[in-house]
């Protein structure tokens, strides 16, 4: 789909040149860059405060760092500039909250922006408002609450439009009260958006979005078949077994990661800010939550009437447990960690073994454990396995790049332990039929592609699937050493692919996959993309070309979990999903995104 105001920069640095392969002009001389409010920041006469939370609602993964809003005299002279504001560190995730002093008057949002840099590389990303998107006063003393700002990309047709909505009824004061409590004013006198009218129309497109989401953050398969997809602002789709579908919610427009069912149909899912919900089977969704400062990575049925559940704040990760009531949820702590004091019950008392790929010298001191931000975690339930992703507390910005720690846990106590061997994978999962792993690349890797591997039942060792196929030059795949041009044998090119979704195995060998083959011309900057449904009858090791076509070429990620159909999904562009009985020859629409 087409889209506008994105790019990419790399700076490559070769015998002191410097090549700029695309360029932004930068914004230090036409903004007035505002900072964060802190507890040392003072207003003088003339200042107030501005605050807003931004959250994406796409699938673009990097979030809107900046916020840039426009004074009402901007054109009056060259000397009166637009304020930019900047968010608040860290933010890992797709939400971003903003507080800063701003010079009182009236305003109107020009942008929000993604800015970010990663080694030599820029990523930037600018969404516009439009003239109808409203006005705001800055008054000396006060605080201005924009409420929640959301980005949504609007599918229409071949392309969408970027869209920035506001929420018509804002909670004002929370950001300010979980984020800036140091901060003194007035609670009772607080402004926000100048009315105009329009708070209806806002309230029907902000449902509108929300029904039609065109991201998950995750999807889940409960024991009785259903597929559960969690979409940004609170959405849950729900495909069951016998494939009808039913959207729900609960009351947030924060990010959820995690949901689970148990046999009888008990609910509850966690996301960003400590949001928790729990619903009994046959009742209503329940707000459970925690302390905003928790961010809530995994919740499991240990038992089919026990929830265990996964939490970190900021250094600290926590294991918490509770009966599942029918009433409310009670937690107990079963067990903690931090980078320092490591887990707080552990078994061996040793530290866990930290994948790496440098070189340890033998002369070289062990230095004391430094506290680290938790940034990311995964639980194996089958394995029994934790792995935290430990970040420095100095890395604010939106890559943190984890190293991860790996350990064992006795389900019953969730008592960690020192596994004896780790993994052979980095992740392993069930897709389709077969038992599937993945290993990150290394830092030696020439591709810093992921590896892919299947679990042989019969040798019970892992087999590499491959990421290649051999072409000749009319591009038919060929499984021979040599192709047959103008008469003559010549050899095959080699093309690598990369996977749109894992592959999904019909049996332990047999599977379908759908496929990219990229072409890079590295001086024009541009990249050719060709899409393929392939088939592999030998566990990976051999791609066909199935020569079926994908029913919408924006629609290629297929669900692994569902074993009886092929089970696509859009996402990234629309909420559509498409249903194949015949392995991708033919596809039939399943559910429809509105067209609002």
């Amino acid at each position: 789909m087409q889209r506008v105001a994105s790019g990419l920069v790399r700076l490559i640095e070769a015998t002191g040149i410097i090549l700029f392969i695309a360029f932004i002009s930068g914004c230090g001389g036409t903004y007035n860059v505002l900072p964060t409010l802190t507890e040392k920041t003072k207003l003088e006469a003339e200042e107030g405060v501005v605050v807003a939370r931004v959250i994406n609602a796409s699938s673009y993964p990097l979030p809107f760092n900046n916020i840039v809003i426009d004074p009402e005299n901007l054109n009056e002279s060259k000397k009166v500039k637009s304020s930019e504001l900047k968010a608040r560190t860290p933010y890992e995730t797709g939400t971003t909250v903003f507080a800063s002093v701003v010079k009182a008057g009236s305003y109107a949002l020009s942008n929000i922006n993604a800015y970010h840099f990663h080694g030599d590389y820029r990523y930037y990303r600018y969404i516009f408002s439009d003239a109808k998107f409203g006005t705001f006063q800055v008054k000396p003393g006060q605080v201005t609450d924009l409420g929640t700002l959301i980005f949504y990309p609007k599918p229409q047709t071949d392309k969408y439009i970027e869209t920035i909505l506001r929420l018509p009824e804002p909670e004002l004061g929370e950001v300010m009260r979980k984020y800036f409590p140091f901060f003194e004013y007035n609670p009772e006198n607080i402004l926000s958006w100048e009315d105009d009218g329009k708070d209806d129309e806002r309230e029907s497109f902000y449902v509108s979005v929300a029904q039609n989401p065109v991201s998950y953050s995750d999807k889940y398969q409960a024991p009785d078949g259903s597929m559960y997809f969690l979409g940004k602002l609170g959405i849950i789709l729900k495909r069951s077994a016998d494939g009808e579908w039913d959207i729900d919610g609960v009351d947030t427009n924060l990010q959820l990661n995690t949901i689970a069912q148990n046999q009888k149909g008990d609910l509850v899912v966690g996301g960003q800010e400590g949001k928790l919900f729990w619903k009994p089977a046959g009742g209503d969704w329940q707000d459970a939550s925690m302390a905003y400062d928790f961010t809530i990575h995994k919740v499991f049925f240990s038992k089919e009437n026990t929830i265990d559940m996964v939490a970190s704040q900021n250094s600290k990760l926590f294991v918490f447990r509770s009966l599942a009531s029918p009433t409310a949820l009670a937690w107990e702590a079963l067990n903690q960690y931090d980078s320092v004091k490591n887990w707080k019950l552990f078994g061996l008392g040793d530290q866990a073994v930290e994948k790496s790929t440098k070189k340890k010298s033998k002369n070289k001191k062990i230095s004391a454990p430094k506290l680290k931000r938790v940034t990311a975690v995964s639980v194996d339930e089958n394995e029994h396995l934790i792995r935290v992703g430990l970040s420095s507390m100095g890395s604010r910005g939106a890559f943190p790049d984890p190293s991860f720690l790996t350990f064992g846990y006795d389900p019953q106590s969730w008592r960690t332990f020192k596994p004896e061997e780790l993994p052979e994978m980095d992740y392993s999962f069930d897709s389709g039929k077969a038992r599937l792993g993945l290993k990150k690349p290394g830092f030696w890797s020439w591709s810093g592609r992921n590896s892919y591997y299947r679990f042989d039942d019969n040798s019970k060792n892992w087999e590499e699937i491959r990421t290649s196929v051999s072409r000749c030059s009319d591009g038919t795949f060929t499984q021979k050493n040599s192709c047959r041009e103008n008469g003559k044998k010549v050899k095959p090119r080699r093309d690598s692919f990369s996977f749109n979704s894992f592959p999904v195995f019909k049996s332990n060998l047999e599977a379908i996959t759908i496929a990219t083959f990229s072409n890079f011309d590295f001086w024009s900057g541009k990249r050719d993309k060709e899409i393929k449904i392939l088939r592999t009858l030998d566990g990976g090791k051999n791609w066909q070309d199935t020569g079926y076509n994908l029913p919408n070429k924006y629609c290629a990620s297929l669900i692994s979990e569902v074993t009886d159909r092929l089970l696509l999904s859009c996402r990234g562009a629309t909420s559509e999903f498409y249903e194949s009985l015949d392995d991708g020859a033919t596809w039939q629409q399943v559910r429809d995104h509105e067209n609002f």
